[in-house]
């Protein structure tokens, strides 16, 4: 379809379910109708009968309920059935995103700085201890946006797609609940039912040790590693 570049974002509101998802400079836009799924096996099902493009979110609780393992969490699985889709280019969707000043509170985390850097020591202390190799903290952060509306919500979209290091830039309205971020890395991709895992954290696969230096100093080179090497350095 071709996008009409005056008219595509008129007529949102926040009750408009719809995806924004960019990927290498290229913009799915879509509108469409909410699933709530209890399982993998109802996704498939849905996808075998309408036979349309499937957007979905599973939430991380899934990995226990799939596994047959208790778990306080139920979410179910959004998945949506695309109805309109527009492609665009990067460039095309930040000329027409509005750029409204974001409004907010304080931002409160739920470990508060001493605390977090309490269990930072702790964490590196037993790494020192070869007790573990790797560890990340949760910490969460939570404010409130003022006068929250449509073009609010596409005024932070903008901002994080104006991200350049992201691998992908992702906005998920179900009217019920918005999820929108910018994922640094892909761990997973599926296609022709082939499913790749892609090592995350600084992994390399050795592979052929004779040609193993040279794959690392390309790897070395790559933004995303040099993102995530600066992430793995702490204070003293």
């Amino acid at each position: 379809m071709k996008p009409n570049n005056n008219t595509i974002l008129e007529g949102l509101t926040l009750e408009t379910p719809f995806v924004i998802n960019e990927q290498d400079n290229n913009i799915n836009f879509a509108t469409w109708k909410l699933h709530k799924l209890k399982n993998l096996a109802e996704l498939e099902e849905l996808q075998r009968t309408i036979k349309k493009k499937v957007f979905f979110q599973l939430p991380f609780c899934l990995a226990w309920i799939e596994n047959g393992s208790e778990t306080h969490w139920n979410e179910p699985i959004l998945a949506m059935e695309v109805e309109n889709e527009v492609k665009l280019t990067k460039e095309q969707i930040l000329e027409l995103l509005p750029e409204d000043e974001i409004v907010y509170s304080e931002i409160k985390a739920d470990i508060n700085n001493e605390e977090f850097w309490k269990i930072v020591k702790k964490i590196k202390q037993e790494i020192s201890n070869w007790e573990i190799c790797q560890t990340i903290i949760s910490r969460e952060f939570n404010t409130f946006i003022e006068n929250f509306s449509i073009s609010m919500l596409l005024s932070i979209y903008r901002k994080l797609l104006s991200i350049n290091s992201s691998y992908m830039t992702f906005l998920f309205n179900s009217w019920e609940e918005i999820i929108t971020w910018a994922s640094p890395e892909v761990h997973l991709k599926i296609k022709d039912w082939i499913a790749n895992k892609i090592p995350i954290a600084w992994t390399i696969p050795k592979k052929d040790i004779n040609d193993f230096f040279d794959r690392l100093m390309i790897f070395l080179d790559e933004k995303k590693e040099e993102n995530e090497l600066l992430m793995l350095q702490m204070k003293n």
